[in-house]
């Protein structure tokens, strides 16, 4: 076994900081590392977890969109992000929504598709949004 003193980031294949694949497509995530590593993925606040050195999702949905983080027993971690371009689901949504009048609150609707730009807030049942409401868009996190 490796010394504390040793550990290295594991690495990731593919070895890109995003990856895009389409719904339907299969998800192959490799973590190489000396010691024993776990997947963990995120996506809107809820994680799940393996303990296998392969993540394979054999039919991505839009839901399998997110951060993918692969953990070695140094505690050392490499991420990549899987955007799951599907048209019918532009953003996944996390409801319902609570915020505070004048504080900043994030709206949280990742974008599986990172190239989609043209997008922004409406109010509802078609009701303008306050004047002073500023807000700014993150592919990963919402708006």
């Amino acid at each position: 076994s490796a010394n504390p003193g040793e550990w290295s980031l594991p690495s990731i294949h593919p070895a890109t900081s995003e990856l895009i694949v389409s719904a339907g497509d299969e998800i192959r995530l490799l973590c190489t590392d000396p010691g024993f590593v776990k997947w963990t993925f995120e996506t809107l606040g809820q994680s799940s977890e393996i303990t296998h050195n392969e993540w394979i999702t054999e039919k991505a949905e839009a839901t399998n969109t997110g951060n993918y983080t692969c953990t070695n027993g140094g505690g050392l971690s490499s991420s990549i992000y899987v955007f799951v371009r599907d048209p019918a689901k532009l953003f996944l949504v996390d409801l319902p929504l609570y915020g505070k009048e004048d504080h900043d609150t994030l709206v949280r609707c990742p974008l599986t598709d990172p190239e989609v730009t043209n997008y922004s807030l409406r109010g509802c049942e078609g009701k303008p949004l306050p004047k002073d409401l500023t807000f700014v868009t993150d592919p990963k996190a919402g708006i």
